[in-house]
């Protein structure tokens, strides 16, 4: 995949030790049919799809994690919501394509892999237009809720290729 280095200024809560940092440098990351702007902290750890196209990015401590599912049956997010303690959820228009945003902090008891964690998502279930199969599901797992807003600049950072 390439990578591009681009600077941008971040006011971000550092997860691990609960300090403010000043700035941070942006990776994008070209993942083919979108690209994601990440903190270059982040590396890439996993990329295993059965069905789909994943991969899982995360700070060396695992303090942040961000994934993705792009493919046909990525989730809409609606079978997940059972797995959240308190959430809150709004349509969005993220790149000229329909998205819901979600954002809440999961059960103690969640099936995912960080129960209590704050949870930022994103999904697209029609990239390209109504009739489009392709779909795209963004999950950002975070230790500190302080970073809730540096990961919903994230999300709305997302950038389709094929338009």
């Amino acid at each position: 995949m390439l990578r591009a280095s681009v600077s941008l200024v971040l006011a971000l809560g550092a997860a691990s030790c609960g300090t403010q940092a000043a700035m941070l440098n942006m990776t994008t990351w070209n993942e083919g049919a979108f690209s994601i702007s990440l903190p270059a902290e982040m590396s890439k750890v996993d990329d295993q799809g059965d069905d789909s196209q994943c991969a899982i990015f995360a700070t060396a401590d695992r303090a942040v994690e961000v994934s993705y599912d792009f493919g046909w049956y990525s989730s809409d997010l609606s079978s997940e919501l059972d797995s959240f303690e308190t959430y809150r959820s709004e349509a969005a228009v993220i790149d000229g394509e329909d998205a819901v945003v979600v954002v809440g902090t999961l059960k103690p008891d969640a099936r995912w892999r960080h129960e209590g964690r704050r949870v930022v998502a994103a999904t697209w279930q029609h990239i390209g237009g109504a009739e489009s199969q392709a779909k795209l599901t963004v999950l950002c797992q975070l230790k500190d809720a302080r970073l809730e807003s540096a990961m919903l600049d994230v999300i709305r950072g997302v950038r389709f290729h094929s338009k």
